[in-house]
């Protein structure tokens, strides 16, 4: 390490001198102008350590703050104390950058009295944190896409029926209409003789079958259903039923088929009055008579 050589102490600077510099190196908002200041006095007087740090802690400006140090550090009387000015700068990058300029190295660090410990990785609780949170995130994705599905099975069907489901969302169910019911009805019906026959003997049921088809022969009932008598004010599901040309041929507004059923049907079929019908939305009201074939 580079000794420092001691100045003159017949030019040490006086505490007026000091004070009246230190007064207008705070004045001063120019870099350029403190650097000049420092350079100055350099040349004209001698510092003690104390006196030199007391500037740098004022002149502590960017750039040139260890060009200064390096001016003053060769102008003191008591460089064996220079770690006094080493040492006033603001930042520890500064004073490092000082110390090699004047050769006497980096600062030795301070051996450790122990290993120290190994630092603690925090990666797995938060890389944990997130997986909960694409969790979270995924399982709200999946509880609106069975509300969207929920939904669009709602307006797919012209009778349907809502409640709450396990998972929050709703859960829609359609509603069986008295048509239907009476669908289902005639299914069993004709599924029955079958039923029937497998309980008889084999005699029984060749003659029951024979029975069954001399009576389809004799009589085939038409499965067009009779057209509406013309100027009649009410009439049946089945004659309501048929194409737009016949109804309008008799008087009848296809639009509102329902409006000619009597009071009796439109009460068996709707399940409900003319007015709690007319109360629904359009979008219900023409899907309830889709299912009817009244529209």
């Amino acid at each position: 390490m580079a000794a420092l050589i001691p100045a003159s102490a017949d030019s040490i600077c006086d505490d007026d001198e000091l004070e009246n510099s230190i007064a207008r190196l705070k004045n001063m908002g120019d870099d350029k102008d403190r650097l000049r200041l420092i350079k100055t006095m350099g040349r004209n007087f001698s510092f003690t350590c104390d006196q030199a740090a007391s500037l740098i802690k004022v002149a502590n400006f960017s750039g040139a703050a260890v060009e200064a140090g390096v001016l003053l550090c060769g102008k003191l009387i008591d460089p064996d104390n220079v770690d006094v000015v080493i040492n006033s700068f603001k930042y520890q990058e500064q004073s490092d950058m000082l110390r090699e300029r004047l050769n006497f190295g980096s600062a030795a660090p301070a051996a450790p009295a122990e290993a120290p410990a190994s630092p603690v990785c925090k990666a797995p609780s938060h890389l944990a944190k997130l997986a909960a949170e694409k969790e979270k995130l995924e399982r709200t994705k999946a509880a609106a896409e069975q509300v969207m599905a929920a939904e669009t099975a709602h307006y797919t069907k012209a009778g349907i029926v809502g409640m709450a489901g396990a998972d929050g969302a709703t859960e829609y169910s359609e509603i069986t209409t008295s048509i239907e019911a009476a669908q289902a009805a005639v299914a069993q019906q004709a599924d029955a003789p079958d039923a029937q026959l497998s309980n008889l003997s084999l005699d029984e049921a060749s003659a029951a079958a024979d029975t069954s088809s001399s009576a389809e022969t004799t009589s085939a009932p038409s499965s067009t259903p009779p057209p509406p008598a013309s100027g009649s004010s009410t009439y049946s599901l089945e004659q309501l039923q048929v194409s737009a040309d016949e109804l309008s041929s008799l008087g009848v507004e296809t639009s509102k088929r329902e409006d000619y059923l009597s009071d009796e049907d439109f009460q068996a079929l709707f399940k409900m009055s003319r007015a709690a019908l007319a109360a629904l939305p359009a979008w219900k009201r023409k899907g309830l008579k889709q299912k009817l074939g009244l529209f």
